[in-house]
């Protein structure tokens, strides 16, 4: 991915457990990405839990990249674990792990051991080496994302997954 657009057309499926932000981030990125001009970006947010669950069941879901959401305040779910699992069995092969709300936990301990905890659970599943990205989250909650520069490291580690032989990352 660059600034311009190019010729090949990514889809990024963003999805999380109830409260960690998933909708946000996928909100906050579109229009980051519209910012920076990159056109060939698909975003495609999830909105219910259940229903993602049920649609990566049923192989509706079709996507290069998975984007999953994690609340660095609330830390991995036994959710979360489940869609690495069901992103796994639809045979994705690229995951960004997005970590959101790490600016509402007061130590910092904490907030290492959540990534920690991710990294676990991604290779685990099968994704041992996909990326974390701190997204940065309003305290206010008004705000949504606030951080332009946390959104562009999001957006850098989505372009590092991507193959460049243009292999879909996941299910055809």
């Amino acid at each position: 991915m660059s600034d311009n657009v190019s010729a090949e057309l990514i889809s990024v499926l963003a999805l999380g457990d109830h409260d960690h932000g998933a909708t946000t981030v996928a909100t906050a990125l579109r229009v980051r990405l519209a910012e920076r001009s990159i056109a060939n970006v698909v975003l495609v947010d999830t909105w219910a839990y259940d229903d993602v669950v049920r649609g990566l069941a049923a192989g509706e879901y079709r996507a290069e990249i998975a984007l999953l959401v994690v609340s660095a305040a609330i830390g991995t779910t036994p959710r979360s674990a489940l869609l690495l699992r069901m992103l796994r069995a639809r045979r994705f092969r690229r995951v960004v792990v997005a970590v959101t709300f790490t600016d509402v936990v007061d130590d910092d301990r904490l907030v290492g051991i959540t990534l920690h905890e991710i990294r676990v659970d991604t290779a685990r599943y099968g994704f041992p080496d996909a990326p974390l990205v701190i997204v940065k989250h309003a305290r206010t909650g008004a705000g949504g994302v606030d951080s332009a520069r946390s959104l562009d490291r999001c957006i850098a580690a989505l372009s590092t997954v991507v193959n460049p032989s243009g292999e879909s990352g996941g299910p055809g």
